[in-house]
């Protein structure tokens, strides 16, 4: 039977009337989620998996996903005392602390993958030509903890969502 883990309390605004991303982590025992929430931005809400123990991390927050080890979370996005940022890729532990920066540019990172064995992140990166719009878009490769970023491709389109096979 179906079990309610997440609603949307207007006044607490932890939650929001859509998510963006969910994503589970590799034993299953925790969910991560990217939601809009009228009080407080797109936030990242971690928790266990029966709705328990929730960790909110407040900010402008695209997507999310897991390490394969689980002890890391993949972040899409710009935490609020970034201020006005722009789309950049971070890492955090599953407890909410150890908020770490891979990516720092002008360019707006998205689309972000975890290689299956943790060691390297597939992503697109590309510059905003009007506001937050991007016109073209590459992807990259670099390692787990944002070091030795390369293009993959040519820069004549828009490349986005890469996925590792198996």
């Amino acid at each position: 039977e179906p079990m309610k883990i997440v609603e949307l309390d207007k006044a607490d605004g932890t939650a929001g009337p859509d998510f963006i991303a969910v994503a589970w982590s590799p034993d299953g025992s925790q969910i991560a989620y990217s939601g809009r929430s009228p009080h407080r931005g797109r936030t990242v809400t971690i928790m266990n998996a029966d709705g328990t123990a929730r960790r909110v991390l407040d900010g402008h927050w695209e997507s999310v996903s897991w390490s394969p080890d689980g002890q890391r979370v993949l972040l899409v996005g710009w935490p609020d005392e970034a201020g006005e940022g722009h789309f950049d890729l971070y890492t955090l532990r599953p407890d909410g602390t150890g908020l770490e920066r891979l990516t720092h540019d002008d360019l707006y990172e998205r689309s972000a993958s975890w290689s299956p064995d943790g060691t390297r992140i597939a992503f697109s990166r590309g510059a905003a030509t009007s506001g937050a719009t991007v016109q073209v878009q590459d992807i990259y490769l670099m390692d787990a903890n944002g070091s030795h970023a390369s293009r993959l491709t040519d820069g004549k389109g828009i490349n986005v969502a890469p996925a590792w096979s198996p």
